[in-house]
């Protein structure tokens, strides 16, 4: 049997698989920059949480080929996704309810948005002050 077809980074390949060959036939290819260009934030939640939950490989695997892809980014896009992904785990370390299948994770993003508040002084999250959140 074939392998599914793989990514440059800059398409999304749509593939199934074929019943009779046995192989990933491509259904679609779709430029990952218009999917961006398209994207709110909405969509970016529920197409994170649908990447997670499809994962076929050890999220930690997963998170080290993220970051070393974005390693390549422009160096202001790296300050704007460490940004966007510190106000993602406040968010997360903010809920009130949580139960034993994610105790342990929240109380580790409220450990992490604590150390990054007492790093800077409370000045990273500015966002507060300008009444942003």
């Amino acid at each position: 049997m074939r392998k599914k077809a793989t990514s440059d980074g800059k398409q999304i390949i749509v593939d199934k698989p074929n019943s009779l060959t046995g192989a990933y036939d491509v259904v679609d290819v779709i430029s990952t920059s218009k999917v961006a260009k398209a994207m709110v934030p909405e969509n970016m939640a529920v197409l994170l949480g649908e990447f997670i939950n499809n994962m076929q490989a050890d999220p930690i695997e997963i998170g080290i080929k993220i970051g070393s892809r974005l390693c390549r980014t422009h160096r202001y896009l790296q300050g704007q996704i460490i940004n966007m992904l510190l106000h993602i785990l406040r968010m997360l370390a903010a809920q009130k309810a949580t139960d034993l299948r994610n105790e342990r994770m929240v109380t580790m993003a409220r450990i992490a948005t604590e150390a990054v508040h007492n790093a800077n002084d409370g000045f990273f999250w500015q966002a507060d002050r300008e009444n942003k959140v």
